[in-house]
Order: structure tokens, then C-alpha cells, then sequence
């Protein structure tokens, strides 16, 4: 190493050694290192002073720090009242970038919060699309149902999946692919399902499949970008990046007045105040769930990268051998050996695991013949996987357990440890109260980047009128019409498509065809009609429009309830999305009445003002 570069990490090297010094020092600190009012600070604040010194300081600051130049140093600490004093000038720039970084990423964010928090009910919702025609079978009399369908659809021999319903246990849905590659369930094939009629005749059902829960899922996954997967995942982890160096920037630009604006709420007059408490306490109280979902989604988005690396430098070129030792097991084929049915498959699950709540279960079959049976559930108690649940592997035979590697409860610690960064994103852990929570927690981190934006643009609107400046700049009015057509666009295509699904499906049509296709014509119809009308006028229009497609989802049910169709699928689901849908519609109404009537009180200078 040269001696350049042993002067490049020499301040560095000094403030290690600085942080490492004065946390085993029982003295007080001295002045000369930028510190006031000390007497005794604990050894938890000193560390952190100095990762950020390490973190955030620049050499020169931390050899000016060094060197004895305390009204150079960044930081001061008050021991007495938690507070921390930051210089203005690093409040500033961590203002800044908190601003720029928040606005080139809040959008995205936006529609990833509003999916993801519908997407906490993707399992019932799954069900509940399931079209009205199709009805349960009692699950003691699906072993009958089985031989009955294999005599003319032979192929439910090797792959057929059981899903009981969340409103009984008691009762299921049969269903099996035909075609498509049928090995482990994959492929796209059509898929059928079957029930027998009060006559005793039997009736199988091409299933419309609408994966509309599937599609506002990859709407999440995939911040909204309309692209492969390969090309929108990338996307997806440079957006949480910039998510979380938001995070930091806020966090350490409030810091200064976290004692006196923590609760602070101030309505009133001063709309850029209101709007900054709102945005403050909302982030402030949700902060761990932020930094839980910016982490995680950065690793979900460069997973591919991480196991590259890990291949390579860990694993000797050898990751894909040990994830197909650990991949789910199948029983080679027996001849003239009969396997056991499902409802003994789940009495052997019930009778081991009583606190497992079975979800679904599914046979098998491999290319070599081999077949298993795979039960998915949920278990409460523990840390899950996915929002499915977890599950084990059963020999189709004679019904002993093959493998618990993702069966919550009885997996190994190191399993179990990373199944719970998994679950601390999907919210699978704890019942319904975690799943309401982060519903709850995803809309409001939705609000969090909408009240961002409109921070930026109240800020805008007071600067131009301090510099006698009326007319509000092009930055600001392209903002606050993006601002109003993606969020709003969003709410309305996303509503539309839930209102959509079930009535398609009721009449034949396959949604994976068109569910895009409309989502994304009414997203970008949204944001013309904001740029044309402008960011005012087209608020409260385009809220009116949420508030109306918002309502629609509860259409289908009236008509069911009614007698003009055919009743829904059976699903407790139904009454709660009633609920959320008229409260939606009616908070969505609200806004758009109230918005109106506060643009007819504005400025000249608001680039609220309708034109």
C-alpha cells in the first residue's frame, strides 16, 4: 500500500480508533471533540456517535474532528433531555436529501404500499374471485369424487390440489390441470374442477381462473413497472435503496426536534405545518416497519446477486446441489400399492401437528414417476414463509412425514431464523391482528409518500410567493399532476379490477388476458387527465372516480344477495371487502366534496387553483 493511500485512510483509521478509545473510557469527553454539557454518557451513545462519524463523516471533517477543531464537528450531544443538537448546515443537506430522494422514489412507492397492503388478504381474495357457479364438496366425500373424475380425466391420478374453504373446513374445492406440464403442479394448462349435483350427477367445470390477487401482487412486487420481471426487479431494488437512505435522512433530520414535534399535530391555517406533523408522526411511529421492508426488499430484489456471490465464494460453485438436497422429497412409485386418501392424508397432519391449520393439499408427481403429497397451512404460533403458510411432505403411501424444512414450528434455527425475515416482511406470523396491522401500516405508508409530495409542493408555492413569484413553476405544477394521476390512478385501477373480476369470470372470461391491459389504461388515463385539467381540478374529479369504482366491488355481492345471479363463491372474506369497499368509497367521496370546496377558497398562487 502506497503511501497515498495510507493518507486516504489515516482519519479513518483515527476515528475507529477514537470510537473505540472513549467507549472504555469512564471520563467525561473532553470539549475539544465537540461535545457539550457532558457529564456522563453512556456507552451506547458513544458508539453510535461514532459509527456516524464512521458512516457519514467525510475525512476532512473527521481530521478536523481529530485535530481539535470543535466548531468544525458535526455533532453534539445533551445528555440531560435526550436531545441531540445537529449543525444547520447537516440539517439542511440531510434535508435535502431526504427531499429529492423521497420525491424520485415516493411514487413508486405509493403504488407498492397500496398493492401490498391488499395483498395481505391475497390468500382469501383467491377464493373469493372463484366465480359463483363452482361449489364446495363435503371433504368426506372427495375420496368418491376423486375415483369418479378419474374415470374420465385420468390425469387427476397424478396432480390434484384440495383447497378447503375458509369459511368451513369441512368443505373443499377439487381442482386439476390438464396439459401444460403437469410435473410439481407447474405449467399452463387448463385447469378443471368438479362437484356433484343434488341429482347425484357429476359436473366438471373448465375453472376461469381471474389471478387478479396475483396481478395486484406483482403490481407490488414490481413497484408498478409494467416489464419483465428481469428488468423490473432491478428497478424495484434501486428504488428501495433510495427508500431507505430516505429513511436515514429523515430520521436524522428530525432528530434535533424529536423532543418537541413527536406528538405535534398543529391543523389550522399553516397547511405546509399540518402537513409536516402528519408526515412526521406517520414516519416517526412506523419506522421500524420501514427499515424491515426497505431491507428486505432490497434483498429480494438482488437475491440473484447475493447467491452468485455466495456461490462463488462460500459454496464452490456448488449452491444448485444443495438447494436440490434441500427441495421438497417425493416417494418413488409403488406398484399395485394403494395411496392413502386425502382425508387420511390430513387425519395424519391433524393427529401430529394439532396446532397446524391446514390450508390446502396437493398431489404431486415428478418425471420419474415419484409422487408426494405436500399439505399447506398455517400455524399462528410461528414464523411463516409466505402468506400461504408453510408446509411439510407426506409419502403418499402410507402417509409418514418426508420433510418439515418450511413446516412452521419444526423447523431447524437456521431455517427458522431466515424464514423470519421472510415473515417480518409478509406479515405471516400471528393471526389475523398482524395481517389487519399491516393493511393498516401499508395504507398509511402509502399516505406517507403522498404527504411527502405535497410537502415538497407547499414549499414551492410559499417559496415563489417570498420571491414575489405568482405564477408557480413548471417543476412544481408537473409534480403535483404526477402526483395526483399516479396515486389516484392507482386507487382507481386497482379498484376496478377488484369489481371487475368476479363478473368476468361469471361469464367465461380469462383475466389474465386483459387484467394489464386495463389496470394500466386507466392508471395512464388518469395521469393525462390530471396534466390536462391540472393538478386542482382533476383532484377532486378523479377522487369522485375512486370513490364510484371503490363502490362497485360491492356490486356483484347486492346483485347475489338480491337473486339476479347465482350466489358468490362461499368465503367469509365477502362481508369484511363489503365493509372496506363502502368505507373506501365513502372516505374517497369525502375527499373529493371537501377538496373541492377548499379550492374555491384559494390563492391565485396555489397550484391548486383550478384553471
Amino acid at each position: 500500500m502506497d503511501g497515498k493511500s495510507i493518507g486516504r485512510l489515516g482519519p479513518w483509521l483515527s476515528a475507529g480508533y477514537w470510537c473505540f478509545r472513549h467507549t472504555l473510557s469512564p471520563v467525561p469527553l473532553p470539549a475539544r471533540y465537540g461535545f457539550r454539557s457532558v457529564e456522563y454518557v453512556v456507552d451506547c451513545a458513544r458508539v453510535a456517535g461514532g459509527i456516524v462519524r464512521l458512516l457519514f463523516v467525510s475525512n476532512s471533517f473527521t481530521g478536523l474532528a481529530l485535530a481539535g477543531e470543535p466548531e468544525r464537528c458535526l455533532f453534539s450531544y445533551h445528555y440531560c433531555g435526550w436531545a441531540m443538537t445537529i449543525r444547520a448546515d447537516l440539517i439542511r443537506l440531510y434535508k435535502e436529501v431526504h427531499t429529492w430522494v423521497g420525491i424520485c422514489s415516493g411514487l413508486f412507492l405509493f403504488i407498492a404500499f397500496y398493492a401490498g397492503a391488499i395483498t395481505m388478504f391475497a390468500p382469501a381474495l383467491e377464493q373469493w374471485e372463484v366465480p359463483a357457479s363452482v361449489k364446495a364438496t363435503p371433504l368426506n366425500e372427495i375420496p368418491d369424487l376423486l375415483k369418479v373424475v378419474s374415470i374420465s380425466h385420468p390425469e387427476i391420478k397424478n396432480n390434484y390440489d384440495i383447497t378447503l374453504t375458509t369459511q368451513s373446513p369441512d368443505f373443499a374445492y377439487l381442482t386439476w390441470q390438464q396439459g401444460g406440464g403437469r410435473h410439481h403442479g407447474a405449467g399452463n394448462g387448463q385447469r378443471f374442477t368438479a362437484n356433484v349435483l343434488p341429482d347425484g350427477a357429476l359436473k366438471i367445470t373448465p375453472l376461469v381462473s381471474t389471478h387478479v390477487s396475483h396481478f395486484i401482487n406483482v403490481l407490488h412486487q414490481q413497484v408498478g413497472l409494467p416489464l419483465s420481471r428481469e428488468f423490473a426487479m432491478p428497478l424495484m431494488g434501486v428504488v428501495a435503496l433510495l427508500y431507505g437512505l430516505a429513511l436515514v435522512s429523515g430520521v436524522i433530520a428530525f432528530l434535533p426536534g424529536l423532543r418537541k414535534n413527536i406528538f405535534a399535530v398543529r391543523p389550522g391555517k399553516n397547511r405546509k405545518r399540518q402537513w409536516l406533523d402528519i408526515h412526521n408522526v406517520l414516519g416517526v411511529f412506523s419506522l421500524p416497519f420501514h427499515l424491515i421492508m426497505a431491507l428486505s426488499s432490497i434483498v429480494f430484489a438482488f437475491h440473484d446477486v447475493f447467491y452468485a456471490t455466495q456461490n462463488a465464494t462460500i459454496y464452490h460453485h456448488a449452491l444448485n446441489r444443495t438447494f436440490a438436497t434441500a427441495a421438497p422429497k417425493s416417494t418413488v412409485q409403488k406398484n399395485n400399492v394403494t395411496m392413502i386418501s386425502p382425508v387420511e392424508a390430513l387425519g395424519h397432519v391433524t393427529r401430529l401437528f394439532p396446532d397446524f391449520t391446514v390450508k390446502s393439499l396437493a398431489l404431486k408427481s415428478g418425471r420419474d414417476g415419484s409422487k408426494s403429497i405436500q399439505v399447506t397451512g398455517f400455524n399462528a404460533k410461528h414464523v411463516m414463509r409466505s402468506p400461504e403458510g408453510g408446509f411439510l411432505t407426506l409419502d403418499p403411501y402410507d402417509g409418514h412425514v418426508i420433510q418439515t424444512d418450511y413446516m412452521p414450528g419444526v423447523q431447524s434455527v437456521r431455517l427458522a431464523v431466515i424464514t423470519s425475515f421472510f415473515a417480518l416482511h409478509f406479515g405471516s406470523y400471528g393471526g389475523s391482528p398482524v395481517i389487519w396491522g399491516y393493511f393498516i401500516l401499508g395504507l398509511a405508508g402509502a399516505f406517507l409518500f403522498y404527504s411527502g409530495n405535497l410537502l415538497w409542493i407547499e414549499s414551492r408555492r410559499k417559496k415563489a410567493v417570498k420571491n414575489q413569484t405568482v405564477e408557480q413553476k413548471r417543476s412544481t405544477k408537473i409534480l403535483a399532476s404526477l402526483t395526483v394521476g399516479v396515486s389516484l390512478g392507482c386507487i382507481i385501477g386497482i379498484s376496478s379490477l377488484l369489481s371487475l373480476a368476479r363478473w368476468l369470470a361469471l361469464y367465461g372470461t380469462h383475466a389474465a388476458s386483459w387484467g394489464g391491459s386495463i389496470y394500466y389504461a386507466l392508471f395512464l388515463a388518469a395521469i393525462t387527465w390530471s396534466f390536462v385539467l391540472g393538478a386542482g381540478k382533476s383532484s377532486y374529479q378523479l377522487l369522485a372516480v375512486a370513490s364510484f369504482t371503490t363502490a362497485s366491488i360491492m356490486l356483484y355481492d347486492f346483485c347475489a344477495y338480491a337473486g339476479i345471479i347465482n350466489s358468490s363463491a362461499e368465503t367469509d372474506l365477502t362481508l369484511p371487502i363489503d365493509v372496506l369497499a363502502l368505507i373506501g368509497a365513502c372516505c374517497f367521496a369525502y375527499f373529493s366534496l371537501r377538496t373541492y370546496r377548499k379550492m374555491q377558497k384559494l390563492s391565485g398562487d396555489s397550484v391548486w387553483k383550478p384553471q
